[in-house]
């Protein structure tokens, strides 16, 4: 590795020959190149540097030089690519040794310093080359003879690297340091690819360097010298030809990235036209600035190089024939705007405490005003013989220096602005001043000074009328893009709104056709429900049927319908015995009142297999065994590892064998399924359409309706039923018909394998029937059927935005906007247009760069001047803050103060040693919550901050209840409740999601409205609300109550850990009203799983009422009312 004293003699060197010691003098920087041909006898420099190589490294294992290409290789066939590793004294460093001419210098220099980091890594990134048509192969390749079609830049640092190195005058010591680097540079790995002709090859050359992503595209002058060299060796006009050319080119690419874009293709047109020394300044320019890094990139060029006059411009023709563009105007034009780069340049390194970035000052260092500086280059030229005359050639070249740095702008601006058709030569002030026509000091100070204050009253009232023109096109701006907004929010809802009803209309519809869930109020028809579903499939009589039905579902109300439940079954498989079977899964809880014993579970599972059993029911049952895979088992569960079924079908005969053609079925036979995964209990659900509950905090009759659940269940028994069945059975759809539905385990299942393209079930159609009541006391029927429907099309449609299911007569559409208003950035010169975004309202500020540009500083006039900025900045920058080229101006503060907003607490006397123990502490990223013996509340800061009042300090702890258990809780008068109702969208919660592809929403407490609208913004339209109705039309919503629901307190458990999810329950108040600190808040959730869908309340939390300003170390005392 290099030292950095090493390192810097090398950088001396190249400092002392390529850096000038005035930034305005940039243009005149050495080229590498041309240092490289001004040194004497390069070769032999270059094996020299071989031969110090071989000498510093002959004590230390020596080095051999590798073999390489001596000589000039055949030809090679179309599309072959031969590599080639060459000496570098073989590779011309000169600009007839470059397809697409001088490599920019400072992309040389670049590249040196990167070398100088490390290796040149070649085989990596190799060099394309070609060599001499004259050449006669096997001869011996003669020094710098071979030329480069990509890779010059590389080439020429190379030979750079070696020669600094040279003139470093580096020691032995010094000199290892660098052998690494110098080897890698002597020797250099290059391709050489077959092309059909020399247009071929420049073709290729300008298309590698355009499409690779690691090299710099060719510059504009690059291009024009390719495209007239090629032009040339044809013998062809330039003009004639270029278009076609070009056309040529770009269709030899099929990325745009690969093509003369139209801003290249207008340039390549124009520079023919200009004068001799317009690509020399800006070649000499773009050597020492990369071109997005200059003072005129690309698309400024093309603008002005070809500027017109507009058509309606309301000035004489003696000024019209002045700001006609020419050749000479942009020449000048384009050293003007070199030259006030570079003094900006200058000026911004003089005051930096850091280096200046490029890529990020650029913009700002360049004329600020490059129309009125042309219109000022026009004026010169078309004086600049009169001038020349007047002053001498001597004082003339000084006055156009100053000119050209603008030092002369102020009048030159006026002289423009007021187009007066009688102005001459002898009219400019500065003319005067440069001729001593008055030798008077005092005199000349007076005048000047007269002059000043006249200049500059004519330029504030010139100024004053330009601003006044940005603000009303401002204005015109912003109220366009008001009745946008407005009109495009409006479209974009009804779109949304459309799109969801068609969306829901469509899932319906194949919810209806191929999965419905039917609602029996009265169970001694469920065996003609069961009927009438499967006709309704419109089933053929031979398609194969499958009964299920889930024992665990029902928990311990299984043993009042077991009799019912075995006559159904049986009437399915006797209905059809040939294609029909039922799967019954047995129970996992004995009878109300002795539900958990093991006893008399066992005894359950036993009734159940009796019943099924019974004579009288014709049916042939098998027990079979579910096996859990051992690694879905939490460690701490002690649930049994299986779990048993019972398959169930006609025992009708023939020739002593079951006609069923489930009795060949892998699941028939074996009887067992194993490894299958259980569904983990933070996944479990309750079918409650109006609320969502927490897997974790379910009661135990409600985990064990959930313990034989999960997709993935039917992931493996699906496959097991229909293994072995005849290849009929598989080839039409099976119907099922699920009579103890609760959760859509079954439901996906078929959805996933009915979408598999290479699926090995049949396809399938579910009809569930929910008729059942469990021993709860409440009738959860309707609500269970209501959940089903929802969550089956809430999957469904997740499916259609997954796009895994097609839904017929529905296709997907895009909302597709009015285009926005725009404004035109260019309109704007003295003003920076700044849109609302990301909560900051829309400014327009004056751009600092143009105030401290001269056309913004007054003297005379700057009380003047400064009142109507005050003026502007009141209507349309309460900031006050100018732009200076960050993305958004610094948020605004508050108009109030902030300090009247803060909580009004003072530190407590007790500390925490003296609270009253047992004390609960909650620890948060800024303080302490601690809750003492009393239940009251403290806060330990544990830094100087802000508590923010839209944040929850802590969560309470219970359910949300509703319709019976509602009831009682409001009888019994004994509850502490809090009414979850929401009638206004006006009406503030704390709103969240956890949206995967949906930033976060920040407002946090908020009204509802704004998070509707948040929701709007992505694609989430008039969505659901448990226990509420919202209504959207345009731009208003309506949000009412469509059930009664309260949040219930309750203690903490005592197997839970006080939290902030839970500490809320430790305090103790008696109602809803905290106080004038705290307030409790309801928490909204916008929940979009499988199964639910829409905004679901969440543990309402306990809030500060305002901000809280703490101090590092104190304690505070939070009271409650």
């Amino acid at each position: 590795m290099v030292s950095t004293a090493t390192r810097s003699k090398v950088e001396h060197v190249m400092k002392k020959l390529f850096a000038v010691a005035d930034i305005e003098d940039a243009n005149t920087c050495l080229h590498p190149m041309d240092w490289l041909a001004s040194l004497p006898d390069m070769a032999s420099m270059l094996e020299e540097q071989q031969l110090r190589v071989q000498n510093v490294l002959a004590g230390s294992g020596g080095w051999r030089p590798p073999a390489h290409q001596d000589v000039y290789p055949p030809g090679i066939a179309p599309g072959e690519v031969l590599d080639l590793l060459l000496p570098t004294w073989f590779l011309g460093f000169g600009e007839a040794s470059a397809l697409r001419g001088k490599p920019k210098a400072i992309n040389i220099l670049e590249t040196v310093r990167n070398f100088l980091d490390g290796v040149f890594q070649s085989a990596k990134y190799p060099l394309s080359v070609y060599f001499p048509s004259t050449c006669v192969v096997g001869d011996p390749i003669e020094k710098f003879t071979v030329s480069h079609a990509v890779g010059m830049t590389r080439s020429v640092a190379t030979k750079c690297v070696l020669a600094l190195i040279e003139q470093a005058g580096l020691s032995d010591a010094e000199f290892v340091e660098f052998v690494p680097l110098i080897k890698s540079c002597l020797y250099i790995k290059r391709t050489f690819e077959s092309y059909s002709s020399d247009e071929d090859l420049l073709q290729r050359s300008i298309l590698s360097k355009m499409v690779v992503a690691e090299s710099t595209r060719p510059d504009i002058i690059q291009l024009f010298h390719s495209f007239s060299l090629s032009v040339a060796k044809q013998g062809l006009v330039y003009s004639a030809v270029i278009d076609s050319k070009i056309a040529d080119f770009n269709r030899r690419s099929s990325v745009d990235s690969g093509r003369i874009s139209d801003a290249e293709r207008q340039m390549l047109k124009l520079l023919p036209l200009q004068d001799k020394r317009y690509l020399s300044v800006l070649s000499q320019h773009w050597d020492a600035f990369k071109a997005t890094e200059s003072a005129i990139p690309l698309r400024t060029l093309v603008k002005w190089t070809d500027r017109a006059l507009p058509a309606d411009m309301s000035i004489g023709s003696e000024w019209k024939l002045i700001l006609t563009c020419s050749a000479l105007k942009n020449l000048t034009f384009l050293m003007r705007q070199i030259a006030i780069f570079l003094r900006s340049l200058k000026e911004a390194m003089n005051t930096a405490k850091k280096s200046i970035n490029l890529a990020f000052r650029a913009p700002k260092l360049r004329d600020p005003n490059p129309q009125i500086g042309y219109d000022m280059c026009c004026l010169w030229c078309h004086f600049a013989t009169d001038f020349e005359k007047m002053l001498g050639p001597t004082v003339f070249a000084k006055a156009e220096t100053q000119f050209l740095r603008g030092q002369f702008d102020r009048e030159m601006t006026e002289k423009c602005r007021t187009c007066d058709a009688k102005i001459v030569a002898k009219d400019f002030r500065f003319i005067s001043l440069l001729m001593g026509t008055n030798t008077n000091v005092q005199s000349l100070q007076v005048v000047a000074a007269a002059a000043e204050s006249e200049l500059e009253q004519a330029r504030l009232k010139a100024v004053t009328a330009r601003l006044a023109q940005e603000e009303h096109l401002w204005r015109e701006y912003l109220d366009a893009m008001k009745q946008w907004t407005t009109k495009n929010s409006a479209d974009r809802t009804t779109f949304l709104l459309r799109e969801k009803d068609d969306l829901e209309k469509a899932t319906k519809e194949l919810v209806d056709g191929s999965t419905p869930v039917y609602f029996l109020d009265n169970p001694g028809f469920l065996s003609t429900t069961v009927q009438s579903a499967v006709h309704k499939f419109s089933v053929a009589p031979d398609l194969f049927q499958v009964m299920v039905c889930d024992l665990t579902k029902l928990g311990s109300a299984f043993s009042k319908y077991i009799v019912q439940i075995g006559t159904a079954v049986s009437e399915f498989v006797n209905g059809n015995p040939k294609f029909t079977c039922g799967l019954v899964f047995a129970p996992n809880c004995a009878e109300w009142g002795s539900a958990y014993s093991e006893k008399k579970l066992n005894e359950a599972v036993a009734t159940a297999e009796t019943q099924l059993r019974t004579d009288e029911l014709h049916m042939s049952v098998r027990r079979g065994t579910l096996t859990f895979a051992e690694s879905s088992i939490p460690n701490h569960s002690r649930r049994r590892g299986f779990h048993e079924f019972f398959m169930v079908v006609s025992d009708v005969e023939e020739s002593g064998q079951l006609v069923s053609g489930f009795s060949s079925s892998a699941l028939w036979v074996r009887t067992t399924v194993a490894d299958v995964p259980l569904l983990s209990t933070s996944e479990y659900i309750v079918p409650d359409p109006s609320m969502l509950h927490s897997g974790s905090g379910l009661s135990k009759s409600q985990r064990l309706k959930q313990s034989l659940s999960g997709q993935q269940l039917w992931h493996k028994l699906l496959p097991r039923l229909w293994h072995g069945m005849a290849t009929s059975a598989l080839a039409k759809p099976a119907v099922y018909v699920d009579i103890m539905p609760y959760d859509l385990s079954l439901t996906k299942a078929l959805l996933h394998f009915n979408t598999q393209p290479k699926s090995v079930l049949p396809q399938g159609k579910l009809a569930s029937i929910v008729w059942a009541k469990d021993d709860s006391g409440t009738d959860h029927r309707r609500g269970m059927q209501q959940w089903l429907i929802s969550g089956t099309m809430n999957y469904m449609q997740k499916m259609v935005d997954d796009k895994i299911l097609t839904l017929p007569g529905y296709t997907p559409k895009i909302y597709t906007a009015m285009k926005s208003p725009q404004y035109n950035e260019e309109d704007f010169v003295m003003t920076m247009p700044l849109v609302e975004c990301e909560g900051q309202k829309a400014a327009l500020p004056f751009r600092q760069a143009w105030l401290d540009s001269p056309d913004g500083r007054f003297n005379a006039c700057k009380i003047q001047f400064d009142a109507v900025v005050a003026a502007h900045d009141k209507e349309f920058n309460v900031s006050g803050v100018p732009f200076k080229g960050q993305k958004r101006m610094a948020p605004l503060a508050d108009e109030s103060d902030p300090m009247e907003a803060l909580l009004g607490l003072a530190p407590a006397a007790e500390t925490k040693a003296q609270l009253e123990k047992p004390l609960v502490e909650i620890s948060a990223a800024d303080m302490d919550l601690l809750i003492d013996a009393k239940k009251q509340l403290w806060l330990l800061a544990k830094k100087s901050t802000i508590i923010s009042c839209k944040k929850p300090l802590l969560l309470l702890w219970g359910e949300y209840i509703k319709d019976d258990v509602l009831k009682k809780r409001q009888e019994a008068n004994n509850a502490w409740l809090m009414e979850y109702k929401f009638d206004s969208p006006d009406m503030k919660a704390f709103h969240f999601h956890e949206l995967g592809n949906v930033p976060a929403f920040e407002e946090g407490l908020t009204t509802i409205k704004s998070f509707l609208k948040f929701l709007e913004q992505h694609a989430i339209v008039q969505p659901s609300m448990a226990c509420h109705e919202i209504t959207v039309a345009e731009d208003s919503y309506k949000i009412n109550m469509t059930k009664e629901c309260c949040f219930e307190k309750k203690p903490l458990p005592a197997n839970q850990t006080p939290s902030a999810n839970n500490g809320g329950s430790l305090l103790s108040f008696s109602g809803t009203d905290l106080g004038q600190h705290l307030k409790l808040v309801h928490r909204l959730k916008y929940n979009l799983t499988d199964s639910s869908k829409g905004i679901f309340p969440q543990k309402p939390g306990i809030f500060l009422t305002h901000d809280m300003k703490v101090e590092a170390g104190k304690l505070y005392r939070l009271p409650l009312s």
